[in-house]
């Protein structure tokens, strides 16, 4: 790992790479970068992979088509394969599903404290009040809080130990892949919704009124 100050690093994963994993890092982008958006980008560097994916393909056209709906451009996206060393280096690992959490956790199973699926670490999150980000007295090395993203995510994952969900299969996005633009909807709304739960408090920066679409309907995340 780098030293304190880098920014830190969000790995998401999902099965190809295509879909859910790839939309979930292009919209985060998208959020913490456009103006009116949620902020933070200096503190966070996205990334994303696939557990039986393949290199250099382009985002799924209908979860490509959510994310230019949303201002995002997946232009540039490029599928890759999950490695370890990927999971190593990322200070938070989010994954569509629990069983890409649990193919993680059999290869690198003392990793656990920071892989979540991305719906289980926002229920978690949900659990802790948003105006106790980090876990109480955690300082950097001047004696004063830590700031740089890396910090406020070891700092956020430590207090986050005494309000752990276990990972639910209400928590998994379902895979649009193959079902056309109906599922593709679906599933990015929740994506969305999701970020929009998780981004500010791993960035430590308040959530903004930012207009990206209707945030997710839970109710919705399950239909086929």
């Amino acid at each position: 790992m780098s030293a304190a100050g880098r920014p830190m690093w969000v790995l998401f994963i999902c099965t190809a790479n295509i879909c859910r994993s790839a939309y979930a890092e292009v919209l985060a982008r998208h959020l913490l970068e456009a103006p009116g958006g949620l902020g933070g980008r200096d503190a966070v560097q996205l990334a994303s992979a696939g557990t039986h994916g393949f290199t250099g393909r382009e985002m799924d056209p209908p979860m490509a088509e959510e994310a230019r709906l949303r201002g995002a451009d997946p232009g540039s996206f490029r599928s890759r394969p999950l490695t370890m060393s990927m999971v190593e280096q990322a200070d938070v690992v989010l994954t569509a599903e629990s069983m890409h959490r649990q193919f993680v956790l059999d290869e690198r199973p003392e990793l656990f404290r920071k892989i979540y699926t991305l719906g289980q670490l926002a229920r978690t999150l949900d659990a802790v009040p948003a105006d106790q980000p980090a876990a109480p007295g955690s300082t950097g090395r001047s004696g004063r809080p830590e700031e740089s993203g890396r910090s406020t995510a070891t700092q956020l994952l430590r207090g986050l130990r005494t309000s752990f969900h276990a990972p639910s299969a209400e928590d998994d996005l379902p895979d649009p892949f193959g079902r056309g633009r109906e599922a593709a909807s679906v599933t990015a709304a929740a994506i969305e919704g999701l970020l929009h739960r998780v981004l500010p408090r791993l960035t430590g920066v308040p959530t903004r009124t930012a207009d990206f679409g209707a945030a997710a309907d839970p109710e919705r995340m399950q239909a086929p």
